[in-house]
């Protein structure tokens, strides 16, 4: 699996509270979005979700094992992943990476069946260390 599951203590979940994207859609319990946002945005999943885009697998694949123990609730729900895939490619863009297949296979489809797959990054933009918790 690309990424590796982590001990999440919800109280470490940082949400800005100014109505940005990375606070997830509305409809979403805030606990359940501060756990998103923070499985998310941590410095190290972008290296797994860089990772991934190396073995030529979707970037999701890094987050999904996580999900599924964090989140499970929200498994069967579409809008929440196509949320999740948002942010991701928000981080991924911003770290320079371009979609090379826009429905790769998830392995392991334990939380997403398909997600995209990245390719070799570009010149990285320097506001994406924005997109990523300190």
């Amino acid at each position: 699996m690309c990424g590796a599951a982590a001990t999440m203590e919800p109280a470490d979940a940082k949400v800005a509270g100014d109505g940005s994207a990375a606070e997830g859609p509305s409809w979403i319990r805030p606990e359940d979005r501060a756990k998103a946002v923070l499985i998310l945005t941590r410095p190290q999943r972008v290296d797994e979700y860089e990772l991934c885009a190396r073995l030529g697998i979707p970037s999701a694949a890094a987050i999904a094992h996580e999900l599924a123990e964090h989140l499970p609730h929200l498994r069967r729900d579409r809008a929440f992943k196509i949320w999740v895939g948002s942010e991701i490619a928000k981080i991924m863009r911003a770290r320079g990476y371009d979609v090379v297949q826009a429905r790769g296979r998830v392995p392991w489809g334990n939380y997403f069946t398909y997600g995209a797959v990245w390719g070799r990054p570009r010149e990285p933009d320097l506001e994406a260390e924005k997109l990523i918790q300190p």
